[in-house]
């Protein structure tokens, strides 16, 4: 069965669809949320990823090969902002929009939302 660029994503999106345990809760348009601000003991827990550069040599990829490489990485940006849905019930765009502190902003968005995937899933932000 040969899959479009188009069917592989949609295929991918809806099986992660029907994986979902949950609905996301329904959202409140009259509400404004508050601001969200780091908890003064996670301060410290803001320098613990170091960013990396990563690379790999695509040379031995035929064409066709190498096609298929960029759909999953297309297909790899819907799967992001499906997991974003379902750990927070809204869009990345949404959460990060909360929050003013460069580091603070980029240390969410490494987890996925504001619990600490590496200290227990606790949460560092009031």
């Amino acid at each position: 069965m040969k899959m479009t660029k188009l069917s592989l994503v949609a295929a991918i999106a809806t099986s992660l669809t029907l994986v979902s345990c949950g609905k996301a809760p329904e959202s409140n348009t009259n509400v404004t949320p508050a601001p969200m601000s780091l908890k003064q003991e996670d301060q410290s827990r803001l320098n613990i990823y170091t960013p990396v550069t990563l690379t790999a040599d695509l040379s031995h990829l035929s064409d066709k090969q190498k096609q298929m490489v960029a759909v999953l990485i297309d297909a790899s940006k819907i799967m992001d902002e499906l997991f974003w849905q379902q750990a927070t019930g809204t869009t990345a765009a949404a959460n990060l929009a909360e929050i003013s502190e460069p580091k603070v902003k980029q240390f969410v968005d490494i987890n996925y939302g504001p619990w600490d995937r590496l200290n227990g899933d606790k949460p560092f932000l009031n």
